[in-house]
């Protein structure tokens, strides 16, 4: 999506982005459910925030990734250049907001309304938005969730007990039955 101020979003699988037809006067405000990946044409006059859940998003001139999917306990701001200001509800940042540096990702838990920040791998993170999957000793389970959305499939695991099987693979531009296969072989 291209927005009238030229900022750019791809959004992932099973997202949604809502936007009013002209921003205010004073800010530009988007409201994200699910992942999308923003380069914001930077204004200072009229800060672009992203609102995913308890988070805010303040651009400060900048590219980065919100992954913010309905269901799941965290909240990821993974910063690819430029600068952010993150800020959320409640205590989960004690010394307020959160300004982040290029490579560093916010993590926040949604249930503990705790946060942490750590570096982090950009193609991991955004690979997504090029067909990219990267999976790097994951549960099963949560490969499983991020192929369903990546496919538009349904996955059903016949063996429960393989759930928290880790999986380490990395996929580019593969079709479903490709990914099903290795995966499979990988587990057994």
């Amino acid at each position: 999506v291209t927005l009238l101020d030229g900022t750019k979003i791809t959004l992932n699988a099973d997202s949604k982005l809502r936007y009013p037809m002209r921003f205010g006067e004073d800010s530009r405000e988007v409201f994200l459910e699910g992942e999308a990946y923003f380069e914001v044409t930077h204004d200072a006059s009229k800060p672009f925030i992203v609102h995913s859940g308890d988070v805010a998003t303040i651009d400060l001139g900048t590219k980065f990734d919100i992954s913010a999917f309905s269901g799941e306990n965290n909240i990821a701001v993974s910063l690819i250049e430029g600068s952010v200001k993150v800020s959320a509800n409640g205590n989960a940042f004690p010394k307020g907001d959160v300004i982040l540096e290029p490579s560093q990702q916010l993590i926040y838990n949604i249930e503990n309304e705790t946060s942490k920040i750590n570096l982090f791998d950009e193609q991991k993170a955004t690979g997504w938005k090029d067909n990219i999957l990267i999976f790097d000793n994951e549960p099963l389970s949560k490969v499983l969730v991020e192929l369903e959305r990546a496919f538009g499939v349904k996955f059903e695991l016949a063996d429960k007990s393989y759930a928290n099987k880790n999986i380490k693979a990395n996929f580019k531009n593969e079709s479903v039955w490709t990914v099903a296969e290795v995966i499979k072989k990988a587990t057994g």
